[in-house]
């Protein structure tokens, strides 16, 4: 381990011994409501602070020091059976700053575990501090098991050949490369557990997951069989996803395997702006073939490869140490990973012969493709005619394509799935096109006062797509006048964004303004710093129209983020802003009990800086009082 990195780590294990960590969602797989099976959970409840004030009141030999306690103090003094667990945490944060992986893993799942039978034992706990330490430190566990499978995702990422480096390695005394045992299905208690509820409540969703599989089969067993896989982990793809292409878990695990964002792009799938190659069910069962051959590599065991695709290797690796077996039926894993097996063998045994487990089969639409090579974007709608098919078949055989076209700028183009016997006619239609129908960019100017955020909603697209295609660092730093290339729909013209944010609230205020034929209404927010006579000279316009526009009378005071309303030259082809605006009054409210400035200023439409430039006597600090008055200028 670098230098650095045990830095990087020791800065990690500090943050977390702070409890500066967010939640932490399991993994679980999505489908249609009987992915995983119900899981026992007790959260911890922040009852209340005042539950333990008997307690500290009893504690007459603490001399007064009981007001510098935090609640972490205060929790660990009253209640000694929750040392040993802030104990093990604070150990396998050591353990993670050190290197020390596996051990991190067996203590953390250790923690987990008595954390898990302490919450369910609510005489035990009480109520007040330690349900509110026990929530935190369930938090900081939760934040530390994202960390760890991280850290292991990059120890294994490692090419298998340096096997010095690898903690697995060492463990286990090497990786040899062994040609792939077939994976033996039994038919335990376990395993028939699951075949009942497949068989009865199940019943409906497993019908849908064969239906839907028979389409993708071949493709499946016909890569499992190229990496000289056992065809039977076709069934893997069933219950992580029901072989739903776009399937989406609650860990953020994408597509029919079920990657996450580290481990899909540690096999070179593409996750960006225009596709998620984890929903393309040929690269990413090619993916999913090279992960699975991988951890087989490293358990040399099918059971503890299956379990470690879905709960990470670490975590195998502990539970397999801590049990002094590496037999998958004696681990202490998560519910969710002790199920994952069985699950699979079940959907083996009833895929094997689903007649007699009452199933039918119906003849497939198979998935058939052919690639063709498409250079730079091509409007899918402009492929599918060129090709004489419907654009629905393209977008079932490319799910994985996030926009209406192909991703631009992939070197030597992108392979994209056509229907077959059409690829040739693709083909030969790309290499004719007009340079009309490959125009997939617009270009636009800016103009005073537009923003990357408002340029990106008016061509429908997004700030980091056009951030990437012009090579902007920083969103600020665009200049009126500078020429953006805009990735968008050729038929998409640009719409004017309606107002947002504090320019929206200032339309409810500002007076009524006659837009003459040929001028168009522009508002401009006032900066610190900022007088009329600049704002004036800057917009090159008169002080005298800059407050008769605003109604201003001869006042000359403004104050900043007020929002001015002025009339400007139409470019061509620009049509005048048109903003509805109905007449504005004067209004005094009175304050009442509760009231904060901004549930005042949402109360009436407007916003909290308004709020102080009508009211010069109030600042963001001040407190309101009932009975106090403010002025406000709002629409009818």
């Amino acid at each position: 381990m670098t230098r650095f990195k045990l830095l990087s780590l020791c800065l990690v294990a500090l943050f977390l011994a702070l409890g500066g960590c967010a939640g932490h969602d399991t993994r679980l797989t999505v489908d249609d409501g009987v992915a995983a099976a119900p899981v026992d959970s007790t959260p911890a409840v922040a009852d209340s602070l005042a539950a333990p004030v008997a307690e500290l009141e009893e504690a007459d030999d603490l001399d007064g020091t009981l007001s510098e306690w935090s609640v972490r103090d205060r929790a660990l003094a009253f209640k000694p059976e929750l040392q040993s667990l802030q104990e093990a945490y604070d150990e396998a944060v050591a353990q993670l700053a050190t290197g020390d992986l596996l051990a991190a893993q067996e203590t953390l799942d250790e923690a987990d575990a008595s954390l898990g039978a302490l919450q369910a034992d609510s005489a035990r706990v009480g109520r007040g501090l330690a349900r509110v330490y026990l929530g935190s430190l369930q938090t900081r566990l939760d934040r530390l098991q994202e960390i760890l499978d991280e850290e292991a995702m990059m120890h294994f990422a490692a090419p298998l050949s340096v096997a010095d480096d690898s903690l697995v390695a060492l463990w286990y005394g090497g990786l040899p490369e062994v040609p792939p045992r077939p994976l033996e299905i039994v038919n335990n208690e376990r395993v028939e557990r699951w075949v009942q509820h497949f068989t009865g409540p199940g019943h409906a969703t497993f019908q849908k997951w064969l239906d839907r599989g028979e389409a993708y089969r071949p493709i499946i067993e016909e890569t499992l069989a190229r990496h000289e896989l056992p065809a039977e982990l076709y069934y893997l793809a069933m219950v992580e996803s029901g072989f739903n292409l776009t399937a989406r878990s609650k860990a953020a695990a994408v597509g029919p395997w079920q990657f996450i964002r580290g481990t899909a792009r540690r096999y070179d799938l593409h996750i960006d702006y225009w596709v998620d190659e984890r929903c393309d069910i040929v690269r990413a069962t090619d993916a999913a073939c090279q992960h699975l051959a991988h951890l087989y590599n490293i358990f040399q065991d099918w059971n503890l490869a299956m379990a470690a695709y879905n709960s990470g290797e670490f975590r195998v690796q502990a539970a397999a140490r801590r049990a002094g077996s590496r037999d998958f039926w004696d681990l202490k894993l998560p519910r969710e990973t002790r199920d994952y097996v069985p699950k699979m063998m079940a959907a083996v045994w009833i895929g094997r012969d689903p007649v007699s487990h009452g199933f039918t089969v119906a003849a497939p639409t198979p998935f058939r493709y052919e690639d063709v090579v498409v250079h730079d974007a091509v409007d899918l709608s402009v492929i599918a005619k060129k090709g004489r098919f419907q654009k629905s078949d393209l977008t079932r055989l490319n799910p994985h394509l996030l926009r209406w076209c192909t991703p631009p700028d992939r070197p030597g183009g992108y392979a994209l799935h056509v229907p077959p016997g059409r690829g040739g006619r693709v083909e030969t239609a790309l290499a004719q096109l007009s340079r009309e129908e490959r125009m997939t960019f617009r270009t636009h100017t800016v103009r005073r006062g537009e923003t990357l955020y408002e340029i990106a909603r008016g061509y429908g697209t997004t700030v980091d797509a056009i951030m990437r295609r012009n090579n902007i660092g920083n969103p600020r730093s665009l200049r009126i006048g500078s020429r953006l290339v805009i990735p968008t729909h050729p038929d998409q013209p640009f719409r004017q964004p309606p107002p947002n944010g504090v320019r929206a609230a200032a339309e409810k205020v500002l007076p009524p303004l006659d837009v003459p034929a040929g001028m168009t209404k522009m508002l401009y927010t006032v900066r610190r710093g900022d007088n009329l006579s600049l704002i004036a000279r800057r917009l090159g316009v008169s002080v005298s129209r800059l407050q008769h526009w605003n109604d201003l009378g001869r006042a000359t005071r403004i104050y900043p983020n007020q929002v001015l309303q002025y009339l400007a030259p139409a470019r061509e082809g620009e049509a005048p802003v048109q903003i509805a605006q109905g007449p504005v009054q004067r209004r005094v409210h009175v304050v009442r009990q509760g009231e904060s400035l901004y549930s005042i200023s949402r109360l009436y439409g407007t916003t909290v800086d308004a709020l102080l430039g009508w009211n010069r006597s109030v600042s963001r600090s001040s407190i309101l009082h009932p009975g106090d008055k403010l002025v406000l200028f709002v629409a009818n």
